[in-house]
């Protein structure tokens, strides 16, 4: 019962999200494991991921000041320009802009601008832009989530 209650606090809570971003006119989309588990991927999902276009930086900024949020601080790997994580609903909320990881090759740079988003759905009549999986797989190669790699590969969604 207790999964149940959190996958509709992780839904509601997206959605929420969602309007906010749409309404400000933010380039955005949904990436992490809930991109995952929407593309039928079995996983669990404990948070939602966010990857924001670095050109809505000070819009952003200027939303995550009316939430309780935290911004955490670069680190020797995870180079993302600015990394909001707020709260909703008891649901963690990453937001990344400009999201870049360092690897043994160089600095992993995800998508920019139109290219965050690969499509989008709409959940009860909001519209979700979802990264695709193939940046996601990126991803999660230069994080060395090989947990995450073998989901993706597994489901042979991604060529």
């Amino acid at each position: 019962m207790k999964n149940l209650n959190k996958k509709s606090e992780i839904k509601n809570t997206l959605l929420v999200v969602a309007s906010v971003l749409n309404g400000n006119n933010i380039k955005w989309g949904l990436g992490g494991s809930l991109l995952l588990y929407l593309y039928g991927i079995d996983t669990s999902v404990e948070d939602i991921d966010i990857v924001i276009d670095e050109d809505d930086m000070y819009k952003v900024e200027s939303i995550v000041k009316n939430y309780s949020h935290i911004e955490k601080a670069k680190s020797d790997i995870y180079l993302t320009k600015r990394f909001f994580s707020v709260t909703l609903n008891k649901v963690d909320v990453d937001l990344m802009i400009g999201f870049k990881v360092l690897t043994t090759n160089g600095v992993y740079s995800f998508p920019t601008g139109y290219k965050i988003t690969d499509k989008s759905i709409l959940i009860d009549g909001i519209t979700i832009y979802l990264c695709s999986l193939k940046d996601w797989l990126e991803a999660y190669t230069a994080m060395e989530r090989t947990n995450k790699i073998d989901l993706i590969n597994e489901s042979k969604l991604v060529k």
